[in-house]
C-alpha cells in the first residue's frame, strides 16, 4: 500500500522550499562566505553585480536540486527516516566537496560546509512542520502551488 503523501512530500513543495532556502542560505550566504574568504586571505577587493548574481542564482539552482532530492528520498524511503536522512545528507556533502575540489583549505571548507549544514537543517525543520500540518490534510496531498482540481459546482 502506498502511503499518502503529506504536502511536505510533494514535488512542488520540495522545489519551492529548495529555491527559497537555496537563494537565502546557499546564494546570499555563499556570497558572504566568499567575501569573508577574500578578507581573510588578503585578496584584492573585487565586487560585481554580475558575479553576485551568478553566485545567488547558483545557490538558487543548487537549493532547488536539494529540495527535489529531499522529496525523492522521502518517496524512495518513506518508512526509513535514518536511511532517508543519510541519503539526503550524504549527497549534499558529496556535491559540496565536489564543488570545492582544488580550493579546499580549512576556512573555505568550514564556511561552505556550514552553509550546507544550515540549508539541510532548514529543509528538515520546514518540511517537518509542513508534514505535521499536513497530517490533517486530505490524503491526496495536493501542492502549495495551488495545482488542485477546482471543486465541482454545488447543485449539479
Amino acid at each position: 500500500m502506498k502511503p499518502p503523501h503529506a504536502p511536505a512530500s510533494s514535488w512542488c513543495f520540495g522545489l519551492l522550499l529548495g529555491v527559497g532556502l537555496g537563494t537565502v542560505v546557499l546564494g546570499l550566504g555563499g556570497r558572504l562566505a566568499m567575501r569573508v574568504i577574500s578578507l581573510a586571505t588578503d585578496q584584492p577587493e573585487s565586487f560585481s553585480w554580475g558575479g553576485t548574481l551568478t553566485v545567488v542564482l547558483s545557490g538558487t539552482l543548487t537549493g532547488a536540486g536539494g529540495g527535489v532530492l529531499f522529496v525523492l528520498a522521502q518517496r524512495l524511503l518513506p518508512r526509513q527516516p535514518w536511511a532517508r536522512r543519510l541519503l539526503f545528507w550524504g549527497v549534499c556533502v558529496l556535491i559540496t566537496l565536489r564543488g570545492l575540489r582544488g580550493t579546499l583549505d580549512l576556512l573555505t571548507g568550514a564556511l561552505f560546509l556550514l552553509l550546507v549544514l544550515v540549508y539541510g537543517v532548514g529543509v528538515e525543520i520546514v518540511s517537518g512542520r509542513a508534514g505535521a500540518a499536513g497530517k490533517n490534510a486530505s490524503p491526496t496531498g495536493g501542492c502549495f502551488c495551488g495545482w488542485r482540481k477546482a471543486p465541482a459546482p454545488a447543485g449539479r
